[in-house]
């Protein structure tokens, strides 16, 4: 067999089983959205973290340059309000805090939390976007001089006199380390719930496979109910042929009944009985098929009950025999009432009480 004729044999027992590619769509489908749906999450989550300490580390920034002004000859004190700041406030988050004012093309470092850093020189151009544009800048980088590769968000303030000139620079390095390990905690939890979920939908996708499966198996007890339907329609239609032609016969030595003698006239009342009970069950099996189909129709008529209860005692009265039954029908009124009625539906309803008033 050639790939093309494979893979249409594929295609077309995919068409005839939908629900095939139903149970695949969703097992491929919804853990791809719970999947985006987590990723979607975490990343807004850590975005709005991080933006948060940026935050933090400009009002950190802003603080330092308000107080470091009046203060900003005065070293010692300089030191003493970064240690509070760092030790007693955001010990957690600030990986550094350095108060600078510049010298010639570089910037000295008046007060750090890492105390080797004061007195020395820092190079003009890591701090020249700030100093020359006259505004604070926040950038997200590491800080190479760390043994730490935890990455910070740094914010560059400037530190004005009263006369709003630049007289120093404020650089706050604050540590993205627990934000990172909380991102890290939340897409461990969130993948945690996403296998959780994917799980979940695999036991529905089985579960609705198994209904899919009794699904296909009632549509086909249908076709085997519709063909039981069209069997007794065909075979109760085959039945009636016979039945009729014998019926027929039988109707012509009837007419011929001056010839024979009284016990051939009465078992050929007999047979023409028995042959019309034959041709109501076949009837009766056409109303089967009608009835499942919805498609049965009652033909009402005025008919004298007693009549009818008269004839299926006088044909069932050698069933009875054959059980050593005795079986008499007495009416309760001489004239009965005509009552409306499906003639072939009473006589079934009748006969089938006498029949199994007999055998049970």
């Amino acid at each position: 067999m050639s790939i093309y004729q494979q893979v249409k044999s594929y295609l077309g027992f995919l068409r005839s089983n939908k629900q095939i590619v139903y149970a695949l769509a969703l097992i491929v489908i919804v853990p791809l959205i719970l999947a985006g749906n987590t990723y979607y999450v975490v990343n807004e989550t850590g975005k709005n973290m991080d933006y948060q300490l940026r935050l933090e580390a400009e009002m950190v920034g802003t603080l330092v340059a308000s107080f470091s002004s009046p203060i900003l000859d005065n070293q010692a004190e300089l030191q003493n309000r970064i240690e509070i700041i760092k030790n007693q406030a955001l010990q957690d988050y600030v990986s550094r805090i350095d108060i600078m004012v510049p010298h010639q093309e570089q910037f000295l470092v008046m007060a750090s939390t890492d105390l080797w850093r004061v007195g020395n020189y820092v190079p003009e151009w890591q701090y020249a976007y700030a100093w020359h544009q006259n505004e604070a800048l926040a950038t997200y980088s590491h800080l190479d001089d760390l043994e730490s590769e935890d990455h910070v968000w740094k914010v560059t303030s400037i530190i004005r006199d009263e006369g709003q000139k630049r007289i120093g620079l404020v650089d706050v390095s604050i540590s993205t380390r627990h934000i990172d390990q909380k991102t890290q905690d939340i897409l461990i939890r969130s993948l945690v719930v996403l296998v959780f979920s994917i799980l979940v939908v695999l036991l529905l996708v089985a579960n609705n496979v198994r209904l899919f499966e009794y699904a296909l198996l009632f549509h086909k007890m249908k076709e085997v109910d519709g063909m039981k339907d069209d069997f007794i329609s065909t075979a109760s239609h085959e039945l009636k042929t016979p039945v009729t032609a014998a019926r027929g016969f039988l109707s012509l030595i009837q007419q011929e009944g001056d010839q024979l003698d009284q016990q051939i006239k009465d078992d050929i009342d007999k047979s023409v009985g028995c042959l019309d009970r034959l041709s109501e069950l076949v009837s009766d099996l056409l109303d089967v098929s009608r009835i499942e189909q919805q498609r049965i129709k009652l033909r009402l008529e005025m008919v004298d009950a007693k009549e009818v209860i008269e004839d299926i005692v006088e044909q069932m009265q050698d069933a009875a025999e054959e059980k050593g039954l005795f079986m008499i029908f007495q009416p309760l009124l001489e004239e009965t009432p005509l009552i409306e009625v499906d003639r072939s539906k009473l006589r079934q309803i009748v006969w089938n009480l006498v029949s199994n008033a007999i055998k049970y």
